[in-house]
């Protein structure tokens, strides 16, 4: 339907309760009132145009390029019919050129616009058909002129033009969106030039800069970027690429770059928010402009946040929404075929009131219960609270003791194994009676049985007998599910597997003391100075090797105090279980003058106990920052908390990716691409229910792995965020480093390293490869751990003994084992062809699968085909020389840009086209990424002098050991030789390389020209089954 059409040269506005005429001189006048703009800039800017005049104003350029003969053409008619609103009326403004003339373009907003039905949208401004949509200089009264220049200290030349003086004088400018708000800008002291959209900054097809915005674009000139501050998601999305593309043109072309925000709450536009605000204001956000890099990351952190919001948000009306010190009891009944879902913060009681009691009842009433942990430690507290058997009591790799086990939980109705040993439940006790399914702490659970890390290769078995157990439950049992915040994807998962749409939500909020906390990022050498004190002190720590050194750190420090720590490592065998089972009962017996803890008391531990003067967590992102905050609440009393935590951490795979959708469409490309490149046909037939238990297992994978690298991206701000919304009071305080701890920190790095290095030197071997993959597979002492790596670490690197301590010391320990993989991913990216091998038998059976999840594809040799494509190996001789100019950085630069995203999405390496910052350094250089490829493979970039005449000097560097110092050199390139070598040898018992095969091993090997020929095939189907991908994904 077309509107009526509107005629006549007046507009109405309401003046004191009546309609009253508007002429379009008034209209104009009001208009750019209404942006704050004075009636002298209004008058040398526009003029109000109508009738014919402003037809042929829009429509005269399209009609000449439309045809060339003098009386109306159909399409000229067209033309004609698209602007004819513009016969009512509007303002038009063509702007100044540098030198003061008039411009080319128009710009024309109509008193009444025509609507665009294609894109459903009134369109406010026009510029003519046909014709390019140039940047619009104001033109610039004679006293906002003087003020400006008055500003700045500078002086125009005679006869020189407002925006020539500009340009010459390198004074800053700004761009924004639409000629009101630059004509503002100027006015208040800004000098600013319009784009007609925020995309009008470019010609069409083309990515550099319009002439007129080239000519301002000069080195060290500071350009401010004041685009609206929107708020619709698609909007935000559009113009934060528009900023990105136009700032980093602007930054490479020497600009200093900023981009100026604030409260969409105060107005969309500047002008809006000006005339709302004031002139103090404006002069105040222009002060606080974020440099480019700067204002990158906010709008990342915005976007990270919106994120987290939406898939930690659970849009659920509760059944009951609580407050108090603890949970209330839950009604009496459960509904058979419901889902549960307990929602409590810490200290709410919500295992003893609404989980324990739960299943108290169920089993009162005839049912068996079934309770899944993701900590062994969680489960065993668990089970004693409800007097249940738990698996780890019983060997049940034994007959004697599965027994055991099968007659107890039928005996007591109820059994509590982690997901690992999920498949050890047999058949009957799911089926005998109504199965109630216990999963405390859900979200975390949920993500160890999805993500599957331990579970190896009965990842699909568990997966699919989890399925089966949540059917059962939907149809004649229940499920009861708790965490302090449930997400979405946990209830959906459920909702899935059981086939139950009865979910009871019951919400519950405790409102816990305020804590004084005290966070900062730094060093564990700057973070210690506060732990090296007498006082009694809980530690936590996310990382099992921060743990260790804090300990040793202590010791040393204070003697005889009583130190201890609780992590995976010293919990073996249920070494600490009385402190999971109650933790106040043995601080009491114990009274421990330092506790250090690892993730495994992040759940399920509640400390009242009285004796700790404060808490101290040091963070380094090995669990996402919902842990962090968690593992802070473990002590309830209202001490002091000191905290250390990175900024961000990097991510990468599925991480990276930010949003759930583009995990799924990645992971479907990938597996099309594993497929193809291994050539494993598609299932002759598929199991319906199997099909949509992976699809529901994807879509939960998706989803956690965008929440956990939006938490990652954004780890210190997240984290004040949590503990702000907790009633927590948060000062700011960087750590920093302190040299003097650092030197005794690595001391103590190495006494840890060499005592490793003894333990695995004495230790024995398995009897075989599959009795030290059994070993790991289950829970076992520290030493038979020890044991299997070792045993593994002889298949990796055949010909070296292990028994030898240094060999232990430098190829498997220190750094991690950094030297050791090093050598090893070399080695494959140099027998690429055994690379793929090695990785063939998981990728078949992962594919082949009708419940292999994508994700735990094996990544070995995608990583060593890109490091290979990349020429990387050129430098990774000892001794070999490059520098900024050397053809083969630059040619490895250039690659590493072309393929940034497979770097970033394999590597977390961040690489982008070479620049220079805002302090005149230039970033990204050849050298620069070389040296982030080198560490792949172990090594680092070095400078070792300088060449070249004096003002042209650049820096020559070589190759060194990564994270070894300069007098261990020597000794380590001895050792990464030998590991070198030992790689090597191991995959060329696979596939032959062709630089170590001799004539014989040729001879013996009648496939081997087959297989150089699908070595060959193979990198050219590696680049069109993953680069194309990436690239299609880019557009």
């Amino acid at each position: 339907m077309i509107a009526p059409r509107v005629f006549g040269r007046l507009q109405t506005e309401t003046i004191g309760g009546k309609a009253q005429p508007q002429t379009l001189e008034e209209w104009a006048i009001a208009d750019f009132k209404s942006s704050g703009i004075t009636a002298e800039m209004t008058s040398i800017n526009i003029q109000t145009i109508e009738g014919d005049e402003a037809v042929q104003v829009l429509s005269e350029y399209a009609i000449a390029q439309s045809q060339s003969v003098q009386y109306v053409t159909r399409s000229a008619q067209s033309i004609l019919r698209r602007y004819e609103n513009a016969a009512l009326g509007g303002w038009v403004a063509y702007g100044s050129t540098i030198d003061g003339d008039r411009g080319e373009v128009a710009y024309f907003k109509p008193r009444v616009p025509r609507i665009d039905f294609e894109k459903r949208k009134k369109i406010k401004y026009e510029t003519p058909g046909k014709c390019e949509a140039l940047p619009i200089l104001p033109f610039v009264s004679e006293a906002v002129a003087r003020k400006i220049f008055e500003k700045h200290g500078v002086t125009p030349l005679e006869s020189e033009s407002f925006w020539r003086t500009v340009k010459r004088c390198n004074l800053p400018i700004y761009l924004t969106e639409g000629l009101k708000k630059a004509v503002l800008l100027t006015q208040q002291g800004y000098p600013a030039i319009a784009l007609r959209g925020v995309a009008n900054w470019h010609p069409k097809g083309s990515k550099e800069l319009f002439p007129i915005l080239r000519e301002f674009a000069t080195r060290g000139r500071q350009v401010t970027i004041v685009f609206d501050q929107d708020e619709k998601p698609k909007t935000v999305r559009n113009v934060g690429y528009q900023i990105r593309q136009l700032g980093q043109i602007l930054q490479n072309l020497g600009c200093k770059v900023s981009v100026a925000t604030w409260d969409s709450a105060d107005g969309k536009g500047i002008d809006d928010a000006f005339v709302h605000k004031g002139a103090d204001w404006l002069d105040q956000t222009i002060a606080a402009s974020l440099t480019l890099d700067e204002w990158k990351k906010c709008g990342l952190t915005r976007q990270y946040f919106e994120n987290i919001c939406r898939l930690k948000t659970l849009q659920i009306t509760p059944d009951r929404d609580s407050t108090g010190d603890y949970l209330p009891e839950l009604p009496s009944e459960i509904p058979i075929g419901s889902i549960t879902a307990i929602a409590a913060n810490m200290g709410a009681g919500k295992s003893h009131t609404g989980i324990n009691q739960t299943v108290k009842r169920w089993i009162q009433n005839g049912g068996n219960v079934l309770r899944l942990d993701p900590l062994l430690s969680l489960g065993a507290q668990g089970s004693r609270l409800s007097d249940i058997p738990h698996s780890s009591d019983y060997d049940l790799s034994d007959s004697e003791g599965y027994r055991l086990f099968c007659r107890d939980i039928s005996a007591r109705h109820g059994a509590a194994v982690c997901f690992n040993s999920l498949h050890r439940i047999p058949d009957w006790f799911v089926v005998e009676r109504p199965l109630l399914l216990v999963l405390d702490e859900i979200n975390q659970g949920l993500d160890y049985l999805i993500e599957g890390k331990t579970l190896g290769s009965k990842h699909g078995e568990i997966l699919d007998r989890f399925s089966e157990v949540c059917f059962v439950c939907g149809a004649s049992g229940a499920i009861i599910s708790a965490e302090a915040e449930i997400h979405p994807r946990s209830i959906e998962l459920l909702k899935t597997y059981s086939h139950s749409k009865n979910v009871r939500y019951f919400r519950h909020f405790r409102q816990n003391q305020p804590w004084e906390v005290t966070l900062g990022s730094g060093d564990l050498s700057g973070f210690i100075d506060g732990i090296l004190t007498p006082a009694r002190k809980l530690i936590v720590t996310d990382a099992q090797a921060s743990g260790k050194r804090i300990e040793r750190r202590l010791a040393r420090e204070f003697p005889e105090k009583k130190i201890v720590r609780i992590d995976s490592e010293t919990n073996r065998g249920g070494f600490f279980a009385e402190f999971f089972d109650d933790p106040n009962e043995w601080l009491e017996q114990n009274q421990p003058d330092f506790l250090i803890c690892s993730p495994s008391v992040k759940t399920g531990v509640s400390i009242t106990w009285e004796g700790f003067e404060s808490v101290h967590g040091y963070f380094v992102g090995a669990i996402d920052p919902d842990g962090w905050a968690q593992m802070l609440g473990r002590y309830r009393p209202n001490v002091p908390r000191f905290v250390c935590c990175p900024k961000f951490v990097v991510t990468f795979g599925d991480e990276s990716l930010i949003y759930p959708r583009a995990i799924d469409r990645t992971l479907n490309q990938t597996k099309q691409a594993f497929s193809a490149h291994f050539a494993i046909g598609a299932l002759a037939e598929t199991d319906d229910r199997k099909v949509a238990v992976l699809v529901a297992a994807q879509s939960y994978y998706s989803e956690m792995s965008a929440l956990r690298g939006a938490q990652k991206a954004i780890a210190r701000e997240y984290l004040i965020s949590v503990l702000t919304e907790a009633g927590h009071t948060i000062t700011i305080e960087e750590w920093g480093k302190n040299s003097d701890e650092q030197k005794v920190l690595s001391q103590i790095q190495n006494e840890i390293d060499t005592e490793d290095a003894r333990k695995w030197a004495d230790s024995p071997v398995c009897e075989s490869i599959d009795a030290a993959q059994k070993i790991l597979s289950s829970e076992c002492s520290l030493e038979d751990e020890i044991k299997a790596l070792k045993t593994l670490s002889c298949e990796r690197f055949p010909d070296i003994d292990f028994d030898d301590f240094e060999n232990c010391l430098w190829i498997l320990i220190k750094r991690r084992g950094k030297l050791g993989r090093g050598a090893e991913i070399q080695a494959a990216i140099e027998n690429i062809a055994a690379t793929k091998e090695l990785d063939r038998e998981s990728i078949e059976t992962i594919c082949r699968d009708e419940l292999g999840m994508v994700h735990r594809l094996p990544k070995r040799y995608v990583r060593a085909q890109l490091l290979k494509q990349s020429g990387v190996l050129q430098l990774a001789d000892r001794g070999v020389e490059f520098s900024n100019s050397d053809p083969r950085c630059i040619a490895i630069q250039q690659w590493a840009v072309n393929h940034a995203k497979q770097l970033r999405y394999y590597f977390g390496l961040t690489i982008a086209p070479e620049y220079t910052d805002s302090k005149g350094r230039k970033q990204h250089t050849p050298v620069d990424v070389c040296g982030k490829l080198l560490k792949k493979i172990g090594l680092k970039s070095v400078a070792i002098r300088t060449k070249g005449k004096r003002g042209e000097q650049e820096r020559v560097y070589t190759v060194a050991i990564d994270r070894v110092s300069k007098s261990h050199q020597d000794t380590a390139w001895e050792y990464r030789d030998k590991a070198l070598v030992a790689a090597r040898e191991r995959l060329s018992l696979i596939v032959p390389s062709e630089d170590t095969s001799t004539d014989e091993t040729r001879a013996e090997s009648p496939n081997r020209a087959e297989l150089q020929n699908h070595k060959i095939e193979s990198e050219q189907d590696f680049e069109r089954s993953y680069s194309q991908d990436f690239r299609r994904r880019s557009a």
